[in-house]
C-alpha cells in the first residue's frame, strides 16, 4: 500500500494548482484523513471513502460524483493525483468544512509537519511537465535542448544557425502551429539573407 508523506502530500497539492495558502491545511487533512495512505477505504456507516482525502461516494453522492470527477469506476479515487483533483473540486463548492477532520479540529495534531512541507514547496520551483529527452552541447558554449526525440546530424562544415533553422523547418520535426510564417520569422531571426534548402 503506497504512503505518502506530508512533503509528497504538498507537492502533489502544489502540481494540482491549490493556492499556496491552502496547501498547509490541506496537506494536514489529508494525513488526518487517511495518514497519508492512497488506498485507504472507509465502508462504515455514512461513509464509502476513498483515498488520501477520503472522498466520499456513499449513496446518492456515489453517481452525482463520477460525473462530476469524469470517473469510469470509483476505486479510481485509490490514484493520489486523481483523488488530489476530486479534493479540489469538493474544496471549491463546500469549502474545509467538507471534512470532519477539519470540522473536529483533528487536522490540527499534523498542521505543523504540513507547515513546513508546504514551505519546502514554496521553496522549491515546479519541474516541467515535458522533461528534455536529449541536451546537445556545441562549440561556443550554446546549449540546445531537443524534445519529441529530434535526431539531427551535424555538418561540421555547416554554418550553426543555417543547421538549426534548417533542423526547424524539416518536415518530419515536431511543431505547433502557430499561424505565422515560420521560414520567413526564423530566416530573418538568424540574419540569413535566405531560407535554407533541402
Amino acid at each position: 500500500m503506497s504512503q505518502l508523506n506530508p512533503q509528497q502530500i504538498a507537492d502533489l497539492l502544489k502540481q494540482q494548482g491549490f493556492p499556496q495558502d491552502k496547501i498547509p491545511t490541506m496537506t494536514a487533512i489529508a494525513m488526518a484523513e487517511s495518514g497519508g495512505r492512497t488506498q485507504a477505504f472507509n465502508p462504515e456507516g455514512l461513509d464509502k471513502s476513498y483515498g488520501l482525502f477520503q472522498v466520499n461516494m456513499h449513496g446518492g453522492l456515489g453517481p452525482a460524483r463520477m460525473k462530476q470527477f469524469g470517473l469510469q469506476k470509483e476505486s479510481q479515487l485509490f490514484d493520489p493525483t486523481t483523488n488530489v483533483k476530486a479534493a479540489k473540486q469538493i474544496l471549491g463548492s463546500q469549502g474545509l468544512g467538507a471534512w470532519s477532520v477539519y470540522k473536529s479540529g483533528k487536522y490540527k495534531e499534523f498542521l505543523p509537519q504540513a507547515q513546513q512541507a508546504a514551505q519546502a514547496t514554496q521553496a522549491t520551483p515546479q519541474q516541467p511537465q515535458q522533461q528534455p529527452q536529449d541536451v546537445a552541447a556545441v562549440p561556443g558554449g550554446r546549449t540546445f535542448i531537443l524534445f519529441g526525440g529530434v535526431q539531427p546530424q551535424v555538418d561540421p562544415k555547416e554554418n550553426l544557425d543555417r543547421f538549426i533553422l534548417k533542423t526547424i523547418l524539416n518536415p518530419d520535426t515536431p511543431k505547433i502551429d502557430a499561424g505565422l510564417n515560420s521560414l520567413a520569422l526564423l530566416t530573418k531571426a538568424f540574419g540569413l539573407d535566405q531560407a535554407p534548402q533541402y
